[in-house]
Parts: structure tokens; C-alpha cells; sequence
């Protein structure tokens, strides 16, 4: 074997040199082939810092001590700002959360709502209609074919139907378009018009004899009822009667203690009774 190359000096240099460079170009691939970490955060699913600092946003207690919550949102697509309070909370012992609900509109319209029994969690079957805009448990925002609903409902009292509460946002101001004692079975809209159905009792049948031989109860007669949410909520009676026939029984649009009606145990469909 040849060593004679280690006694020139000249040709130890380039050899030097040739490696160097080899190495230097070495590293910048392995640099450039390296994965961005923003990259790899999201490929994995991660937050980024940058997101983190974009995305959060940290809600400061109200100064109001009065003020339940709030949320700071675009009701109206103004692209500016309105606000929506919580206030009143219910006291201590009292069933439910808060008794009032204000809007304040960036155009300066202003729009109040409250009830003498407190307000709780919204209705479950209000996700029905769409995905809550807003991160609450109380307040129920949905944009329905193009219109943003607020809907609200009450603390359930044993004594009667929960009310329901649904606001219409409509021209840089807020419409109470339903307020009612309602205990709520459907909501949608069945004929796909862009109207919101909303389908239930006012009041609970009145269970006055026992029939165990039938494994039924016979009560009064309390129809579903179905109101087409309009800037004034309209009753229908054909869809009150549909709706009725279908799961209940349809004897006439008024509640009544002179009509019996057999409620089975099992939950089947009521029958009218007759003795």
C-alpha cells in the first residue's frame, strides 16, 4: 500500500478540505430535512403557542357583582360587538340560576327579558335545531336558516309547565317571539320552510281513576299543541291535529276535564275512553 500522500503536504490540505465541505453539506440537508415543529404540533394535533395566543380568550369577571355571565359576541353581522348579561341571580335555596337577561346591541338598542321564576339550564332538545353558538349551559344561540335565535327556559316547577323563552334577532334589535309555560316534546321544522315548529303541553292531564285490569290510568283530555315561531307565535291547528293523531288522541284544540282519556302504564299511545 501507497502512504506516499501523507508527505504531501499540498494534497493533505485538499483532502482536508474535500471533507470538510462534505460534512458542512451533510449538516444543512439534515437541517433542511428536519420537520418544522409548528408543522409537526399540528400534524399531531397539538396547539401551538401561536395558536394558543390567538385562539383563547380569557373572559374577566364582570365588574357588576349582579351579573351571572356574559358573553361579548356579533348578534346582529355588524361585525361589531354586542353584548349579552346574565343579572339577577336567584337567591340562596331558590331552584334555578338567574331571573333576567339583557342585550345591548352596538348600535345602542337595548332589549330586557325576565321572569319571576329563575331561569336554568336551556331545554336539551333545543340541540335539535342546531349547535349552541355560545359556550353556556343557560343560553341557547342558534342561527336557523339564516335568523339567530336566543332560547331560554325555566327552572321546572312541579306545578305547572316549564317556560320557554325564544328571541328573535332581526334588524339591530331582539323580538320576544314566544314566552310561555310549555312543557316542549318536538322542535324543528317539519315542512322544511324556514319556520321554527315548536310542539308541546301547557298544562298536564289531571288523573282522577285507576284501572288495573287495563294496566292504564283515565285522565283528562290535554292536546299537544304546535306553534309556528313568527314575530307572533301562530298556533296551527292542522299540525296541532297531525301531530295529536299521531301520538296522542285529537279530540279538539282546547284541553278538557269532560273528555276521558285512557293513559296506559306502559307508556303506549293514549285512546280516548268510554264507559
Amino acid at each position: 500500500m501507497n502512504f506516499a500522500y501523507r508527505k504531501n503536504p499540498a494534497y493533505s490540505m485538499r483532502l482536508f478540505v474535500l471533507i470538510l465541505l462534505l460534512f458542512l453539506f451533510s449538516c444543512k440537508n439534515t437541517n433542511n430535512n428536519r420537520p418544522d415543529l409548528t408543522e409537526l404540533n399540528e400534524s399531531l394535533g397539538y396547539q401551538t403557542a401561536a395558536d394558543v395566543n390567538e385562539k383563547s380568550i380569557v373572559k374577566e369577571p364582570y365588574p357588576d357583582p349582579d351579573v351571572f355571565d356574559y358573553f361579548v359576541i356579533d348578534l346582529d353581522g355588524d361585525k361589531e360587538n354586542d353584548s349579552i348579561f346574565l343579572k339577577e341571580k336567584a337567591k340562596n335555596n331558590e331552584p334555578g340560576v338567574f331571573h333576567r337577561m339583557d342585550i345591548k346591541f352596538s348600535s345602542g338598542s337595548k332589549f330586557k327579558h325576565g321572569n319571576p321564576i329563575a331561569f336554568d339550564k336551556y331545554d336539551s332538545l333545543f340541540n335539535k335545531i342546531g349547535k349552541n353558538e355560545l359556550n353556556s349551559e343557560y343560553v341557547f344561540l342558534v342561527t336557523f336558516h339564516g335568523v339567530k335565535y336566543i332560547l331560554m327556559s325555566c327552572y321546572k316547577a312541579d306545578c305547572c309547565a316549564k317556560n320557554q323563552s325564544i328571541i328573535k334577532i332581526r334588524d339591530n334589535k331582539a323580538i320576544l317571539v314566544f314566552n310561555k309555560g310549555f312543557d316542549l316534546s318536538f322542535i324543528g321544522d317539519t315542512d322544511n320552510d324556514g319556520v321554527i315548529e315548536i310542539t308541546g303541553k301547557s298544562s298536564s292531564p289531571q288523573i282522577f281513576e285507576s284501572l288495573p285490569d287495563l294496566n292504564a290510568d283515565v285522565g283528562t283530555y290535554v292536546p299537544y299543541e304546535v306553534y309556528l315561531i313568527k314575530d307572533i307565535p301562530e298556533y296551527s291547528t292542522e299540525k296541532s291535529r297531525v301531530y295529536n293523531e299521531k301520538y296522542y288522541v285529537w279530540a279538539g284544540e282546547k284541553p278538557s276535564p269532560f273528555i276521558k282519556v285512557l293513559y296506559p302504564n306502559d307508556a303506549g299511545k293514549p285512546s280516548l275512553y268510554q264507559k
